[in-house]
């Protein structure tokens, strides 16, 4: 196997194998010790890497040839340089219609649970060599990630040419004009419908469901009941809502009640 100068090689997960009288065998899993530096790569030259079949004694080499970079010719860019400061995607959704600024923003705050392991370890992520995927076990970089997901997840409800109704931080479904959405996000205190430009938040208390009327325009929200920690709902919007709650600070003070306490406008 080859390489270059400064990139680890990527070991086969399978071998062909091959059969005391020389005859054709199965393909055998084979697994390869990780790397605990470079060095090895950090010069032209060549090493052996030796490997284990599980269950058995075999143990398969594998010769790496180290080769020099070779030099090219500059290639003609094709990207242009741009400061790191003109990247916002979350908020530019809201001021913005570009469905992939959508997707990329979104995609990237969940990558602090989408890595969680089948049997619920959080590591940060696969920062390891390719020729292993083993993941990095937890560490204080998750702790941070997580919180970011925690308080800036917003569940999006938004309409899409090819591919309908979608919904972003929540289960979606249709029923006649009525888009009906159940909130999955961490904190379920953020709503933005994009066909109404309306941004609902709450500095206290927890979104359920909201209901929006593709024709009328209506939308209902189901907030959460009351615990002994949240005995009020504090909803702020960007629009002026007709509801009869005091104001405290710019925001509707609801009291929350024992049953589910629903919001039309």
């Amino acid at each position: 196997m080859e390489t270059v100068i400064g990139y680890l090689p990527s070991l086969p997960r399978y071998v062909e194998g091959v059969c005391r009288d020389g005859l054709e065998g199965p393909r055998v899993r084979v697994l390869w010790p990780m790397p605990t530096d470079n060095s090895q790569i950090l010069e032209s030259g060549s090493y052996v890497v030796t490997g284990q079949v599980a269950g058995t004694d075999f143990q398969p080499k594998s010769n790496i040839t180290v080769k020099a970079i070779e030099k090219n010719d500059t290639p003609n860019p094709k990207l242009e340089v741009f400061e790191l400061d003109q990247v916002s995607l979350n908020s530019d959704v809201h001021y913005n219609p570009d469905f992939h600024l959508l997707q990329e923003g979104y995609g990237g705050l969940l990558g602090a649970i989408s890595n969680i392991t089948q049997d619920g370890l959080g590591p940060t992520a696969f920062h390891s060599f390719p020729s292993t995927l083993r993941i990095d076990y937890l560490s204080g970089d998750y702790g941070s990630g997580f919180f970011g997901y925690a308080v800036n997840t917003v569940n999006y409800i938004t309409k899409n040419e090819d591919l309908g109704w979608l919904a972003f931080g929540g289960n979606l479904e249709t029923e006649g004009d009525v888009i009906k959405v159940e909130l999955t996000t961490a904190a379920k205190n953020r709503i933005y419908i994009a066909p109404r430009k309306l941004w609902l938040t709450l500095d206290a208390g927890s979104f359920e469901k909201v209901f929006y009327n593709k024709r009328t325009g209506e939308v209902e929200n189901v907030l959460k009941t009351r615990n002994e920690f949240t005995p009020t709902a504090f909803l702020r919007s960007n629009e002026e809502l007709e509801l009869n709650f005091e104001r405290v600070r710019g925001s509707y003070m609801i009291p929350l009640k024992e049953n589910k306490v629903k919001l039309k406008f």
